[in-house]
């Protein structure tokens, strides 16, 4: 729980219910975000969650070999080896929407469609980053 985003914040934003992906990171063809090592392209990609509802945001199977996520403790770095394939993120209760820092690890510049799960929903949903 990292503070208020504001009320703006959509309109940097890839958004899938509650959940937003925000900043440059979104654009995965963009060389200047990235940092780029042994084939493995990092950049910040901050997620943002409009009310109040944990979100589970994962990786799915056929996107495991591409992506790994890093949110909450960053002190590994943002690279392959220390990135998770599923992150929990809770909100503050009181905020209209809380900013959580973070990034991504990928391999290639093709899009990628990840999971999420909204506290409260039965289905899941799903959010595509790599394209803006």
């Amino acid at each position: 729980m990292l503070g208020d985003a504001g009320r703006d914040w959509t309109r940097y934003a890839t958004r899938s219910g509650p959940l937003a992906l925000f900043g440059d990171g979104r654009n995965f063809r963009s060389d200047i975000v990235f940092i780029e090592r042994r084939g493995v392209r990092s950049t910040k990609l901050p997620a943002l969650v409009k009310g109040d509802r944990r979100i589970e945001l994962s990786v799915p199977a056929a996107e495991v070999d591409r992506i790994r996520l890093h949110y909450g403790r960053l002190g590994g770095g943002v690279g392959w080896a220390s990135g998770s394939r599923r992150v929990a993120l809770q909100p503050c209760p009181d905020r209209f929407a809380t900013s959580f820092p973070g990034g991504i690890a990928i391999r290639g510049r093709d899009p990628v469609e990840l999971r999420i799960e909204v506290e409260g929903e039965t289905e899941p949903r799903s959010i595509t980053i790599g394209r803006v």
